[in-house]
């Protein structure tokens, strides 16, 4: 092991979307705080697939692949087909961000990526600083920010968990129609699981399937595999394809405790540290207003920040349409459906980018069924009452 100290301002423990946001934007300062962020891949590959909508507050259109006016949910006989306007579906490709950050950082001469190299232990120093043992040397900082979970999630779990298996397939025909992204296409929802098909369109010969499933557990992908091929068949027929790239991953939804420290050191950021939005799992814009937030704070030689909590709004829907998700797994076709065939697209997409009005909450509370999402607000209430008799019981 390289023994070698380095001292420096920041470090970051992760290169993953979290960690990159926040370099690729101090790269840019001839004055930005010396930062180093510790990444144990040797390389990047094309593992994950973000889509957003235009018009929120992340600008990288010089890395947009493809972008859809129409999208559509869908559940047996019924269909919602939505016109987007100008506020677009539109999709970023993993391996062009990692490229493109990774260009951008080793243009700096204050920010040094180091791949290949792994944490060992992180230990606070009696000056208040952080010494952080890699697997190639040894770095102190004045602040950390660690992108890795901080909490095991059998301990603290999520409401849900959203699983995807995403299989890019190419086929020998045109089959698709590229102007479309169907968002959700469910299936059979059995027991606590709410499956459905996941399919971006990127023209008429390649496609993105994503079997994604809603459910208390997280999934394996061993099997989920079967029902994707199966999805795929069922869409293009008899059609030759072949599988290009694949990805998978596992978003926890609704995370039961703040992802802030109680240490502003040392932060705690990423996916799984409430960098994604819970009721959707969306998560790629609010890691970039993060980023820029964060780098502001740094530039003016403050310390880093945590992720900055929802509305009290937004929390509140997102909590209970959650509960009603895991408690009413059936009635997810249906909600969806709903929310849009009803709700004009401006007001969802508003909700959908995290920055709802009240008008806009109201305009989704008037498209779903009112009695289910009741019963799940008085049981909301009563929780906190609930767990204050039974600390009282317990002395």
């Amino acid at each position: 092991m390289v023994t070698t100290m380095n001292k420096v301002r920041l470090v970051v423990i992760g290169g993953g979307c979290a960690g990159l946001s926040l370099a690729r934007r101090l790269s840019q300062f001839s004055a930005a705080p010396h930062t180093i962020i510790i990444e144990p891949r040797q390389e990047y590959v094309e593992d994950r697939t973000w889509c957003f909508w235009n018009g929120q507050d992340c600008t990288f259109d010089h890395l947009i692949q493809k972008r859809w006016p129409t999208v559509s949910v869908s559940s047996g006989q019924h269909t919602a087909v939505v016109e987007l306007n100008e506020r677009h579906y539109q999709m970023l490709r993993s391996l062009d961000f990692y490229q493109d950050s990774r260009a951008l950082i080793a243009a700096s001469d204050r920010v040094n990526l180091k791949c290949d190299e792994s944490v060992v232990s992180v230990a606070q120093l009696p000056n208040g600083g952080w010494r952080t043992q890699t697997t190639r040397g040894s770095y102190e900082s004045d602040f950390i920010i660690d992108t890795r979970p901080h909490r095991a999630t059998d301990q603290n779990p999520p409401t849900m968990w959203q699983t995807f298996l995403g299989f890019e397939v190419e086929c020998d025909l045109s089959v698709f129609e590229p102007t479309n992204a169907d968002l959700m296409d469910f299936g059979a929802v059995e027991g606590t699981n709410i499956p459905f098909i996941y399919i971006l369109p990127i023209d008429e010969h390649r496609a993105l399937f994503e079997l994604t499933i809603l459910s208390p557990l997280r999934q394996e992908s061993s099997g989920m595999v079967a029902p994707l091929l199966e999805a795929i068949q069922d869409k293009i027929g008899s059609t030759h394809f072949k599988i290009v790239r694949e990805e998978f991953g596992a978003i926890p939804m609704g995370l039961s405790q703040s992802s802030a420290s109680a240490d502003p050191t040392y932060c705690h950021v990423g996916m799984a540290n409430g960098s994604a939005r819970p009721s959707s799992g969306y998560a790629f814009c609010r890691i970039q207003r993060w980023a820029e937030s964060c780098c502001e704070s740094l530039m003016k030689g403050s310390g880093p920040l945590s992720p900055s909590e929802d509305t009290r709004l937004v929390q509140f829907m997102d909590r209970i349409f959650l509960q009603v998700l895991r408690r009413h797994p059936a009635l997810a076709p249906d909600l969806f459906l709903r929310m849009f065939n009803r709700v004009p697209i401006a007001r969802l997409l508003r909700f959908l980018c995290d920055n709802p009005s009240l008008i806009d909450a109201l305009s989704m509370v008037r498209s779903l069924p009112k009695l289910v999402f009741i019963r799940e607000y008085f049981n909301i209430a009563v929780e906190p009452l609930a767990h204050s008799r039974t600390m009282t019981c317990s002395r």
